[in-house]
């Protein structure tokens, strides 16, 4: 079941925080202000990155996909010890997502807007030159 392919960026982005670990070499601030230089990493890279990370995290948790997915729906469902941490775990992720999502959705913004555009650092115009 790829219940993490059909998670929205904010729900990622929750569980990627929730489930932040120390061993992953990332700092998942630093990413989210680097949206202001490289917001295409919004649609490219980040999604991917992030479930990955989610992935190893549920492991960690021993919490399978599928109960994230009864988590996250309607039905009543009861939860697990593991569970039951997650659900702490999002708890706590709040306030950091919460800070976080209004950068997200300001370099969001700018990347739809019409009177904005990319511009292009000479090293970017010269690996565009190198690789046509």
């Amino acid at each position: 079941m790829a219940v993490l392919s059909s998670l929205s960026f904010r729900s990622l982005l929750l569980l990627r925080l929730a489930l932040d670990a120390n061993e992953y070499g990332c700092d998942i601030e630093q990413d989210i202000m680097d949206l202001y230089l490289f917001p295409e990493r919004l649609a490219e890279s980040y999604p991917d990155e992030w479930r990955s990370y989610i992935k190893r995290g549920l492991a960690r948790l021993k919490i399978k996909e599928s109960s994230v997915a009864a988590m996250l729906s309607d039905q009543p469902h009861t939860l697990n010890d593991d569970e039951e941490k997650l659900l702490e775990k999002i708890r706590n992720a709040k306030p950091q997502f919460d800070r976080l999502i209004a950068v997200v959705d300001e370099a969001q913004r700018a990347q739809h807007a019409d009177n904005v555009s990319a511009l292009q650092t000479p090293l970017h115009r010269w690996l565009e030159w190198a690789i046509s």
